[in-house]
This record gives C-alpha cells, sequence and structure tokens, in this order.
C-alpha cells in the first residue's frame, strides 16, 4: 500500500511542475511577443542573464532583444 501512495504521490508532484513549466513558458513567450525585455531577463537564471550581458557586451534587456529567438516547441 506504501507503494502505491508514494506512486499516486510522485504523479501529482510531477503533474504540477509540469504545469507550472507550462505556465512560466507561457509567460515567457508572451514577453517574447510583447518585446518586454525586462519581463524576458527577469525570467532568466542569474548565470544566463550575467552570461548572455557578458558575451553581448550590454545590459541583458539591450542583449535579449537583439537575439532571435524562436517559440518554444510542447513541453
Amino acid at each position: 500500500m506504501s507503494v502505491a501512495l508514494a506512486t499516486v504521490t510522485a504523479c501529482g508532484a510531477l503533474s504540477e511542475r509540469r504545469d507550472g513549466v507550462t505556465t512560466e513558458v507561457t509567460r515567457f513567450e508572451q514577453a517574447l511577443d510583447a518585446g518586454q525585455h525586462a519581463r524576458l531577463c527577469a525570467a532568466l537564471a542569474p548565470a544566463t542573464g550575467e552570461e548572455l550581458e557578458q558575451s553581448a557586451k550590454s545590459r541583458c534587456e539591450e542583449a535579449i532583444g537583439e537575439q532571435e529567438l524562436s517559440a518554444a516547441g510542447a513541453v
């Protein structure tokens, strides 16, 4: 019985994580479509934002606007 409970609990956690990721991807794509570069930068992991700024030699908001980002695929 404890194995069945663990399986059901794990599935619930997985679907919640999937839903959370789907929500964040949707928000990111909406910000991308609207050209809201500050929102895009806020969604990036700190190390990713820093890497973008270093490689572009400009602030994240400027650098991300210069990127050719494609829409995400299915989650």
